[in-house]
């Protein structure tokens, strides 16, 4: 099962007109080979064939090739990723010095990071036509040869409380609760200050069977679209009283995001591109789904004006309603301490103006 629907339903049916792109390197008809490559994450490769038949449909292309971040990541000779590992680690050591807090993020700058590198290689050789990336993953400022040409529909951006005994948010006090999220913890700290937070690693079954096998947390965060993706939660919920698919024992609490905000971009997937490649654009920009961009733009250039990292603790939580985009936001320092805050509204046609007026807000 997936929730992601790759085709706007106000575009027209039939394809871009062949040669619409000027500055492209070359045109774009039925013959076009287009390559993809998958983000690492689960379910990736169902998600990429749903893309490709997107395109096959909007594009009329009868070519596209999938690759994984795997095969991108050996366009880097091992002198190559020796030096990006060599570069990171010394970055790393030295925000681990400086900033204690940044060592939560040690697992993205030392693996994360150079699978990101190493798409943007093969990006940029030409190897691979469009990169798709769990947007919350993808650094807020690109270098000027890549662009982010669409988004997909937006999948749903809430966090979501799993505990044993059902209370929700009302945990006991000193409860534990598991994340790996710096910006989850500092939301629950800062919304909850007499809980612990601990830290949670692993991929989503682990860390659901950390939690069912009653050690240290009593209860953990996680994402309400990867619950959904991996078929833990249904889309809506059924019932008040949720619990996790096949673990009964685990009850479930969709925060409201207007309470415990999202990081920017998740729950969205984001198709990358060169900037002069004209007809991968077209074919993107064919899948995309324009009210998530409206959000997603504005809510990466907040980012993008805090000089804030895609793993720094900001919460943005943007609405859409009509004409007018919502944005509120929530920056914590890392030293610690209450947040700062902001909110505003305008038109959503212009998202970088609402964006910059966010900023502005900030107390």
């Amino acid at each position: 099962m997936t929730m992601i629907q790759l085709v706007d339903p106000t575009l027209p049916d039939e394809p871009p007109p062949v040669g619409r792109a000027l500055a492209s390197r070359r045109p774009l008809g039925p013959s076009t080979r287009l390559t993809l490559v998958d983000n690492g994450k689960p379910r990736a490769r169902e998600l990429l064939q749903l893309i490709a038949d997107g395109l096959r449909v909007r594009c009329g292309l009868e070519t596209i090739r999938i690759v994984s971040k795997g095969t991108a990541s050996r366009v880097l000779d091992e002198r190559q990723l020796g030096f990006v590992y060599t570069w990171l680690l010394l970055l790393v050591l030295f925000y681990v010095l400086t900033r204690f807090q940044t060592f939560l993020n040690v697992r993205y700058y030392l693996i994360l990071y150079p699978l990101v590198i190493a798409v943007a290689v093969a990006l940029d050789d030409g190897l691979i036509d469009i990169a798709v990336h769990s947007l919350k993953d993808l650094p807020s400022v690109l270098e000027s040869r890549f662009a982010l040409a669409a988004v997909l529909r937006r999948a749903p951006v809430r966090d979501v409380l799993v505990t044993r005994d059902g209370g929700g948010f009302a945990l006991s006090f000193k409860a534990c609760v598991g994340t790996g999220s710096v910006r989850r913890a500092k939301q629950v700290t800062f919304l909850r200050p007499d809980v612990r937070v601990a830290d949670l690693r692993g991929n989503v079954p682990t860390r659901l069977e950390k939690l069912a096998s009653g050690g240290i947390y009593d209860a953990i965060l996680l994402a309400e679209a990867g619950l959904v993706r991996l078929d833990y939660l249904p889309a809506t919920a059924a019932t008040p009283a949720e619990t996790i698919t096949g673990m009964p024992d685990l009850h479930v609490q969709r925060l409201d995001e207007s309470v415990f905000f999202p990081a920017a971009g998740q729950g969205a997937i984001g198709l990358e591109i060169r900037s002069d490649d004209g007809p991968s654009r077209i074919c993107a920009e064919a899948i995309g789904h324009r009210p998530t961009w409206l959000r997603i733009c504005a809510e990466r250039e907040f980012l993008r004006l805090l000089g804030a990292g895609c793993h720094t603790p900001v919460g943005v939580f943007s609405t859409l309603d009509g004409d007018e985009l919502q944005l509120q936001a929530r920056v914590f320092p890392e030293a610690g301490g209450p947040p700062r805050t902001g909110s505003t509204s305008g038109p959503a046609a212009d998202p970088l103006r609402v964006a910059h007026n966010l900023f502005l807000s900030l107390s």
